[in-house]
């Protein structure tokens, strides 16, 4: 029987403003505000896993808190 090759998962965690600096963000901020009605204000940073190939497999959202 063949060996299923392993998928490996890079997680990342960035703040706003390192993502906005470095236009790495998994999905474009404008998404948050425009889509979610979400003040990136709001939010201090994000989280998100991809596998080897690219999938993103999850994303959190870490609110700042009041």
């Amino acid at each position: 029987m063949p060996k299923q090759k392993e998928n490996v998962m890079t997680i990342v965690t960035k703040s706003v403003k390192e993502l906005i600096e470095s236009k790495d963000s998994p999905i474009p901020l404008e998404v948050f505000p425009n889509k979610m009605g979400i003040n990136l204000v709001g939010v201090e940073a994000l989280t998100w896993a991809k596998q080897d190939d690219g999938q993103l497999t999850s994303l959190m959202v870490h609110f700042r808190p009041k």
